[in-house]
This record gives structure tokens, sequence and C-alpha cells, in this order.
């Protein structure tokens, strides 16, 4: 016949180790500790002994919202040594995670208001221990009421191809931007019910935050401010070095007709014409080249003008980069929303 044991609680809910903090995604540690003794008052004899742990939301019913986490001595995730009782006093560290490698965190989530409760079974050697004892306040202020406030987008890295990683930050009340419901996304009992905000490079929109004094969760379109570029009054200059123009005339007739007639002032007799037979006078030239200026030919010759468009630049630039969207260097990240 199994002795019936029940917990008496000396130390619980302590300290948190390395966790519970701000971000609500790092999976922390708690110190938990008791004396477990039988009906009559006696202690659990010394010895190392197998002990498991888990965190409902109830005294008594219902399903965990974590655990177990197994002191048997096993492998695996959420298993660690077995349990060194002495006097019936016993400690362990619960977490990080249990054996279903949910991080000891998602317990505490908590809600809006801030004021679920929690309880922690104890089972020895198989026998579960009554009642549940309920968890001091300290690690649900530090976690639950702590500070990421329920609405608060951050940044995140994980691999989104692993149904672990997305398994973890849905576990712990958050929910990836993605223009989905947090519900979903297998969010349990989410505060924040609607579309979440589609932020998320991975769905094609990348947005950048920014803040604002009036409406959340309004898209802006890229744009470029209005501007102008100032062109101030400069010179153009223009040189030509010397040069020739030349133009070729080639072998040519100029003839000359004189009329026929016998009045005006010249007349046949004039042109020594006894027979009154009109008279030709002709010249006969060579080709010959004609130049035109031959020293250089110069166009407003001034000092040359600096031109600058608004401020100068120092002339060194990297690779051209041309795309469909105007953005800085950056890193890619995920955008989630704690729903819960």
């Amino acid at each position: 016949m199994t002795k019936p044991y029940r917990l008496i609680l000396t130390l619980a809910s302590l300290t948190l180790a390395v966790g519970l903090q701000a971000q609500g995604l790092v999976s922390g540690s708690m110190n938990y500790g008791g004396t477990v003794v039988d009906a009559t008052g006696d202690p659990l004899p010394d010895g190392n002994y197998d002990l498991a742990f888990s965190i409902y939301s109830q005294a008594a019913g219902g399903m965990p919202v974590w655990g177990p986490q197994e002191f048997d001595g096993q492998p695996g995730t959420g298993h660690q040594p077995l349990v060194a009782v002495v006097g019936g006093r016993f400690s362990v560290l619960l977490g990080p995670i249990d054996t279903s490698g949910d991080p000891l965190s998602s317990a505490f989530n908590g809600t809006s208001t801030g004021t679920d409760s929690r309880y922690i079974e104890v089972i020895v050697q198989g026998t579960a221990l009554a009642p549940r004892q309920p968890i001091l306040a300290t690690p649900y202020a530090l976690s639950a009421q702590g500070m990421i406030p329920i609405g608060s987008i951050i940044a995140h890295h994980l691999d989104l191809s692993s149904a672990a990683d997305l398994a973890r930050i849905t576990s712990s009340g958050f929910a990836l931007c993605n223009g989905t419901t947090a519900a979903s996304q297998g969010v349990a009992d989410p505060v924040i019910t609607g579309a979440l905000p589609n932020l998320n490079v991975g769905d094609g929109i990348g947005r950048f935050l920014r803040g604002t004094t009036g409406t959340t969760g309004a898209e802006q379109d890229d744009q470029i401010q209005g501007h102008f570029h100032a062109l101030p009054n400069h010179t153009h200059t223009a040189s030509s070095p010397p040069h020739n123009h030349t133009m070729t005339q080639t072998d040519h007739i100029h003839e000359i007709t004189t009329g026929e007639g016998s009045a005006g002032s010249r007349n046949r007799a004039a042109d020594a014409d006894s027979s009154s037979t009109p008279q030709e006078a002709s010249t006969n030239g060579e080709s010959a080249s004609v130049t035109i200026n031959s020293s250089a030919v110069t166009i407003n010759n001034t000092d040359s003008a600096t031109v600058s468009i608004q401020d100068p630049t120092t002339g060194s630039h990297g690779t051209v980069r041309v795309g469909d969207e105007t953005r800085p260097k950056s890193m890619m990240v995920v955008w989630i929303m704690r729903v819960r």
C-alpha cells in the first residue's frame, strides 16, 4: 500500500535565476523547495527520489499550464537527476523547460488584469501530493505583470521554419505580426483577438515602425520629400585652337556679251565691230584656296566657374544598388506582439 504524503512548503518561488526577464521570452528557472511528511508527520526517509512538478491555473482539476518537469534521472528534454531528500526536505531548481520544451516563463504570461493564480503540483514516486500549493507572487510580478505590456511589438530573432521556435513564441503569449490572429497561430486565450498588423518581410511588406500621436496600426506608403536643386550663376567656356577655313575654287570662265544697237554710249563702232556681230569677253582662271582667320578663335574666353547642386560631395561612393524601394542598410528580424 502506498503511504500517503503531504507537502509542507518551506521555500517556494523565492528566486528567479537568469530568467523570466524583461523580454518575457528567455527561459528562466525558479527555486522551489519544501518538506514531505506522511500522515503522521514523519518526514520522508533520506534518499534520492523521483519527483515531478507541474503548474496549474487552479487549485484542483484542469490541465497544467506548464509541466511536467521530471526529476527522474532519465535523459531527454525536461528531465533532471533524482532529487536528494534529507530529513524530508528537498530543494529543486525548476525550469528552464518542461518535457514538452515549453519555457517556465510561459506559465506566468498572465492576462490583461495580471490576476491569474498559479498552483504547483508535486508528484513523489508517482503519487501526487495534495493539495496543490499556491505559488507566491514574486515570479508572477516579474514576468506576467512585467516589463512588456500587452500590445507591445518587439523585434525577435527566430527560425520561422522551426515548429519548436514558433511554439515557444506562442506558448509565451506572443504572436507573429503577419496579418493573422493570435488564435489562428495557436496562442491560447489571447487578450488581443483581432488581426495583427502585417509587418514582416516574409509577407512582402517589410515596414519600419514609427511613433504617432494618432491611431496606431495605420500603414504608410513610402515617399520622398519634395525638394529642389539650386544652380548658382556660372559660365560655360568653349575654346577653339588655331585652325583654317578653306574654300576651293575650280577652273571656270566669266563671260560678258555686248548687245547690238545704234544708240547709247556703246555701239558697234566703239566695239570695233564692222560686221555688227555681238562681242564676247571672257576670263579664265585656275583653282585657288582662300584662307579665313588662321589664328585661334575663342568664344567667351573667361575662367571656368564651379557649378554646385546644393552641397558638394566628396566624390566617393560605393557600388550602386538599384531596386524597387528606397531603404537604409538593415537586418532581417521578425516582428512579434505580446497578445496575452
